[in-house]
């Protein structure tokens, strides 16, 4: 199937999710997520604002927030930015409640009004419309997220020699959002180290 009829096909299937089951399907995603990804040397995570029904992450920040406050450890949250249509995003600082405005490129994705200099995230929490069991990720199409990933994949390298780490990009999704076949990929479809849903954990190594 051609790959924009695919991505109709996903966008079509999640906006279908009852506002009851995707709350519900938050709270479990969060849980799994938790379970999953170790938080032990992020100190920076970056998010999105759920839009056209995407998984919301907010109930897995505020359990962030819980259990860092639980052990007195100060977390940073992100928002992306988008600099312009073939640009790859800049993430700056934001809690809940901070003033938003839409963004000058897409009006329907909320930015941070007051952006100081952007910052690199320890991990990335990535919306998708569509992912396959090896974590390759269907976007809307604008390649941000791609150029994104690879942008900081690059700025990293030479801090991995010196003992840094790449940043983790891990996707969240609700699992109908899972394809059943391997997804058609382009430059800019990058394969994430973790997709994240309401059912299951995927990793880019093994599934579980």
């Amino acid at each position: 199937m051609p790959k924009r009829q695919l991505r109709k096909d996903y966008l079509k299937a999640r906006k279908s999710i009852s506002p009851a089951d995707a709350k519900l399907a938050a709270v479990k995603a969060a849980d799994n997520f938790l379970e999953a990804i170790s938080l032990k040397n992020a100190g920076i995570i970056a998010s999105y604002l759920p839009i056209h029904g995407e998984i919301s992450p907010l109930p897995l920040l505020d359990k962030i927030t819980a259990l860092a406050s639980a052990k007195k450890k100060k977390m940073i949250y992100a928002l992306p930015t988008i600099q312009s249509r073939n640009s790859h995003l800049l993430f700056h600082e934001w809690k809940p409640g901070d003033k938003l405005k839409s963004s000058a490129i897409y009006p329907q994705l909320p930015e941070v009004e007051a952006q100081g200099q952007p910052i690199i995230p320890d991990i990335i929490i990535v919306p998708l419309v569509g992912f396959d069991e090896n974590c390759h990720r269907m976007g809307y199409g604008g390649g941000f997220y791609g150029r994104t990933i690879q942008e900081i994949r690059e700025l990293r390298k030479r801090q991995v020699n010196e003992g840094g780490a790449y940043p983790l990009m891990v996707g969240y999704a609700h699992e109908s959002q899972k394809s059943a076949s391997p997804l058609p990929v382009s430059q800019y479809d990058m394969q994430l180290d973790f997709v994240v849903t309401d059912k299951h954990i995927y990793s880019k190594d093994r599934s579980r």
